[in-house]
């Protein structure tokens, strides 16, 4: 399913300006894609804050129909006084102001008092939203009036309630598959059916509705939580054939000898029915109907849709989230990168989250004929997407059942994954729910680039992770505010403190910084003794002090985009590796500390890497303003090799020519060989202080200028140690002088001559 939104003709008074922050989500659609269009808008004029017919005058003339006739929503600021959003409505071509929460009030006014309160706390944290209907149809001055709104001091934010609807995919029938259940065996469901759970979890299909009579259906539907958001008289009815299909794959009855097997088979499946006949909904549907899954805790919520693009929608996925709520949405069906789209960047800042695209039948590496979006940064996880059988009421299509493609099908494959780790550990945050999926892919190396997570969803590993989680073999944590790394995990292990020892993997999600302890006794290894496997892909903070230290048998870890503190990893005697594929590495460990993803201008603490004796190899970023604490490398006795992002150099030698200054972080790296520096760089004290092997020392470009070079910057380096340097240098005194080139109390590095041609 997709989101279409308006295009505006150009007025011909003047050329307008691109809209901004609601005008920059609107995009032109068509078939299979969607892209962006420039939209043109009027200058604001001053604004009456008092009455909003000075703020507009309409046009009837060049409208079309991509969002709700005479309709925007508005959100004031909380401390707005209720006098002045009275007179900020008063104007005779308004029809009606709604209260937003309102409506949503009304969908759950019948049921427990607890529900009533949830609405109504939701209400509060949001703020004052309103659903303003004008008396006149619609015109395009809508959206200047919007872009106005956006500038009064009173208003939050206002939008246009766009208009959403079904994406149509051909079906897509071949001749010997049409009973094809190969989507269960490429993400082993078979395996995961073997160990889960009985519990019941209820699962929200927002869509066109459910068939509750079809025979693979109707025991798993949950009719008595259904709200149909539409208005239609048939309730919950599926007019369309979407519905079914995607809640088909997500519960389906198994072991009935009917049809197809879901995912789930114990999943109860709430119809949550936002779209008619005609497929389209609206965001102000949309989001009442995300808030009314959060009144009734319903724990995972199944959207196909390709996009959701105003603050409405979003406020109430938050709250959902912020209430213990899993939203599985649909990365889109138009071969567009996703990183591009400011709509699903911001859907990836949130934990409660998971985007997933499509891939092809024929193989698991391969996006589904390029149609399905992807996205390294904002698309988490791939899964079956094409030629999909499953569900369709028996008024759509005779047999009850039909194939379909697209994200729309890849979706509801994660969303009955979802559920049956929630079965199966009913106390996980969405976070950690997401983290036990996205960790448990099957790595697919040409998805690496294009999808977060690197791979393609695998139930049964994703529930075997849980699991593991569970009992001790894998740790995930989800840090609060200022907790040390310690505080964290012992408040994670809770009770099973005693089993901490058993833990060898530790995957750390959210967002707070944390580490940031004082001495080693606040590292990880003071509770996991036996640690090899980190994963911080998915944490979004800083590694703070001490961090990792002392854990003897860390092996490898994947890191985010974040610097660390120091002392963070100060004897892993075993460490090799550090990257940032964005999936755990337990068969192998590459044999590079890749520091080149990491955005931090600080890369390490001082002392961050010290008697990290199995480090061979560093890569560091293509930046002038990486800065690298004291004494990183010291006593990394087998790094030989340091080099910058991508850049070729030889076995034993240190590219080093990006760096800004050069302090002690070398200090008694004894495998470096050859250091090529750069021309303007500072050498600090102590820079290559006791690098026993240091042979040669490279100016990149000779030397135009004296270095500047820090007191025993080279004393302890190789006794025939020569800087190679251009002519006129050595004949400079205060170079040739300087304590920084001795090796030794009494001999002095070699200078090397370059010729100036």
């Amino acid at each position: 399913m997709k989101l279409v939104k308006m295009k505006l003709k150009p007025t011909t008074i003047e050329k307008r300006i691109f809209c901004k922050v609601i005008i920059c989500f609107v995009l032109c659609s068509s078939l299979l894609f969607v892209t962006n269009i420039n939209m043109e808008c009027a200058k604001a004029a001053a604004v009456d804050t008092n009455n909003i017919q000075s703020l507009v005058e309409f046009d009837y003339s060049e409208c079309d129909d991509e969002f709700v006739d005479n309709e925007i929503i508005i959100r004031f600021k909380n401390e707005c006084l209720e006098s002045d959003v009275k007179e900020f409505f008063s104007d005779e071509r308004i029809k009606s102001v709604e209260d937003f929460y309102k409506s949503v009030y009304d969908e759950v006014k019948n049921d427990e008092d607890s529900v009533d309160k949830n609405v109504k706390q939701i209400k509060d944290e949001i703020g004052r939203t309103y659903v303003v209907t004008f008396r006149n149809k619609r015109d395009c001055d809508l959206i200047d009036l919007v872009e106005k709104l956006n500038k009064n001091e009173l208003v939050d934010y206002a939008e246009p309630n766009y208009i959403c609807s079904v994406e149509e995919t051909p079906n897509e029938y071949t001749n010997s598959s049409w009973y094809d259940h190969y989507n269960m065996d490429r993400i082993q469901a078979d395996k995961a059916w073997d160990i889960a759970s009985g519990n019941t979890v209820y699962v929200g299909i927002m869509d066109t509705g459910i068939d509750a009579n079809h025979p693979d259906l109707k025991d798993n539907i949950a009719t008595e939580l259904g709200r149909n958001f539409v208005g239609d008289a048939n309730e919950t009815v599926d007019e369309h054939s979407h519905g079914t299909h995607v809640a088909g794959i997500v519960g389906a009855k198994g072991n009935n000898s009917i049809g197809v097997a879901g995912v789930n088979w114990n999943a109860k499946l709430v119809p949550l029915k936002i779209c008619g006949e005609d497929g389209s909904s609206n965001m102000r549907i949309m989001a009442r109907a995300i808030l009314y899954a959060k009144s009734k805790n319903i724990p995972i919520v199944n959207l196909s849709y390709g996009k959701s693009y105003d603050d409405t929608f979003f406020n109430a996925v938050e709250q959902y989230g912020e209430s213990g709520g899993l939203l599985v949405t649909a990365a889109e069906n138009a071969g567009q990168n996703n990183d591009n789209d400011i709509t699903y960047n911001r859907l990836a800042t949130m934990d409660n989250v998971i985007v997933v695209a499509a891939t092809s039948k024929a193989t698991d590496n391969q996006l589904r004929n390029g149609r399905s979006n992807y996205g390294f940064y904002t698309v988490d996880i791939a899964a079956p997407g094409e030629n999909i059988w499953s569900t369709v009421p028996t008024s759509y299509n005779y047999s009850g059942y039909e194939m379909k493609s697209g994200t729309s099908m890849a979706t509801p494959h994660v969303a009955g994954t979802a559920s049956l780790i929630k079965a199966a550990h009913p106390s996980y945050t969405p976070a950690m729910i997401k983290a036990c999926i996205v960790n448990g892919v099957t790595y697919e190396p040409t998805l690496g680039s294009c999808i977060n997570s690197g791979g393609i969803l695998n139930t049964y590993r994703a529930l075997i992770g849980s699991s593991e989680a569970e009992e001790g073999t894998m740790l995930i944590v989800e840090p609060g505010k200022q907790e040390t790394m310690n505080q964290a995990i012992t408040r994670t292990l809770g009770d099973r403190l005693e089993s901490a020892s058993e833990i060898t993997k530790i995957k750390i999600i959210g967002s707070h910084n944390f580490g940031d302890g004082n001495s080693s006794s606040d590292s990880a290894n003071y509770r996991l003794k036996n640690l090899k496997y980190v994963d911080l892909s998915h944490y979004q903070g800083a590694l703070g002090d001490y961090a990792f230290a002392n854990c003897i048998n860390l092996i490898d870890v994947t890191i985010g985009n974040k610097g660390f503190g120091k002392r963070c990893f100060q004897e892993c005697t075993k460490l090799e590796g550090i990257h940032s594929i964005g999936v755990l590495q337990t068969n192998e460990s590459m044999d590079v500390v890749d520091l080149s993803g990491v955005a931090e201008s600080t890369l390490t603490g001082d002392y961050c890497f010290t008697q990290c004796e199995n480090i061979k190899k560093v890569c560091l970023p293509d930046s002038k303003n990486v800065l690298l604490g004291v004494a990183t490398f010291w006593k990394c006795h087998n790094l030989k090799t340091i080099y910058i992002n991508n850049s070729e150099c030889k076995n034993g030698e240190a590219n080093l020519t990006n760096l800004s200054i050069i302090n002690s972080s070398l200090v008694n790296t004894t495998a470096i060989e050859s250091v090529v520096l750069k021309n303007s760089i500072e050498i600090k004290s102590g820079a290559f202080r006791d690098c026993s092997k240091l042979e040669n020392v490279y100016f990149e470009d000779g030397c135009a200028t004296v270095p500047v070079i820090g007191v025993n910057a080279f004393k302890g380096v190789s006794p025939t140690c020569t800087i190679y340097v251009y002519y006129p240098i050595v004949h400079n005194p205060s170079f040739m002088s300087s304590d920084s080139l001795l090796y030794d109390d009494t001999h002095r590095v070699s200078v090397g001559i370059y010729s100036m041609n």
